[in-house]
């Protein structure tokens, strides 16, 4: 299987692949609640996504775009306070819990050079080894940095174990428990 860099015509179907991938993960259903969880979680990877590309993060694809990897550099800026209230709004009454999410694991974090945003295969297409084969090329580009991700999915932690990863903490909150890792 092959891979590449994301172009900014994919953003938008790359968008919509997120949003199927994760509209029943526990995260998502925790941070995202209420009615039209999918058009709004696939606006807010729209979102993310651009941001990211524009920001020197890095999104891989497969030629048929129906698996995603993104990673972004620790050093990405902000979204403009524009696009923040954006965020803010699609999230509803799930934002307060984003902002609780971020107090207590924040300080846990430690550094690193990269952040693996997202890594997302189209329902259709999963269980075919997509999501691992664009993440291994991902990853390969980045060589020896640091890269931290969280996961609320304890299958998840098995499979960025084989990729290098260990986990640092496993950390228990209102919601989904949710491991850090670094590579």
């Amino acid at each position: 299987m092959s891979t590449r860099l994301a172009t900014g015509a994919d953003l938008p179907t790359l968008a919509s692949v997120l949003g199927e991938a994760f509209a029943d993960y526990p995260w998502t259903r925790w941070t995202l609640p209420g009615d039209g969880r999918l058009a709004r979680l696939t606006e807010i990877q729209g979102v993310y996504l651009a941001h990211a590309a524009a920001h020197g993060g890095r999104v891989w694809t497969t030629p048929e775009l129906d698996a995603v990897a993104v990673l972004i550099p620790t050093s990405l800026p902000d979204p403009s306070p524009e696009v923040g209230e954006r965020i803010v709004a699609l999230h509803g009454d799930g934002w307060q819990r984003l902002v609780e999410h971020e107090v207590a694991i924040g300080p846990r974090r430690p550094e690193a050079d990269w952040l693996l945003a997202t890594v997302g295969v189209d329902p259709a297409q999963q269980g075919r080894g997509l999501g691992t084969t664009v993440l291994e090329a991902a990853l390969a580009d980045l060589g020896d940095a640091r890269v931290l991700l969280e996961t609320s999915s304890e299958a998840n932690v098995r499979l960025y174990e084989r990729l290098g990863f260990r986990v640092v903490e496993q950390v228990e909150s209102a919601g989904p428990d949710v491991w850090i890792m670094l590579r």
